[in-house]
């Protein structure tokens, strides 16, 4: 492995730390795991996308109408996701975690630091995606409504995840740096990935 960043030793750099986003933190995220893990959600956004819209169009002989309700517990879980690792990062949440080993063992990437606040701010967005995609399945009982809701915001997700995992774009950290530099005109220090 390369070297830590500046005033890290190697053991503290993989440890979870408990920023908000909106705080101020010198912590760093290995950009190769980022977009392994934002690959890793697309295909799960792509699954959710391709069985919502079978159960919503419902063609044939078969009944499709069960997969709505069994995609529940899978929105939970990216809500979790979502939740650990704008927390406590990468290092602790389960995606992440198949990440930096698919990114560090496998494809033995050498790590490329950037800053921890705007991929947290990125990743606290995407906690609010699925959870209101849980809020819909949960309080809206018409299907027409429901289905095209959670099918569109599971749509946005797929693509997020995409220009991420594979252009390398991180429209949440864009976002963030945008928000930065209109809240803190004064400052020199760069927001932004």
């Amino acid at each position: 492995m390369t070297e830590a960043p500046k005033g890290e030793t190697q053991d503290k750099v993989w440890m979870p730390k408990f920023v908000l986003w909106f705080r101020a933190t010198e912590h760093k995220e290995n950009e190769n795991v980022v977009r392994a893990r934002a690959g890793l959600i697309n295909l799960v956004a792509v699954s959710v996308v391709y069985l919502q819209s079978i159960s919503y169009v419902q063609g044939g002989d078969v009944d499709w109408s069960g997969l709505g309700p069994a995609l529940r517990p899978l929105m939970w879980v990216m809500l979790s996701e979502f939740a650990v690792s704008s927390l406590f990062g990468l290092a602790v949440s389960p995606i992440g975690m198949l990440a930096t080993f698919i990114s560090s063992h496998i494809l033995h990437q050498e790590p490329l630091w950037k800053p921890a606040r705007p991929k947290r701010f990125a990743w606290f967005l995407g906690m609010c995606m699925v959870g209101s995609c849980i809020c819909f399945s949960h309080l809206i009982d018409d299907n027409h409504i429901k289905k095209p809701l959670i099918v569109g915001f599971a749509s946005v997700c797929t693509m997020l995840t995409y220009l991420e995992a594979s252009c390398g774009v991180c429209v949440g950290c864009w976002l963030f740096g945008t928000f930065y530099k209109c809240m803190y005109k004064d400052t020199v220090a760069t927001a932004s990935c």
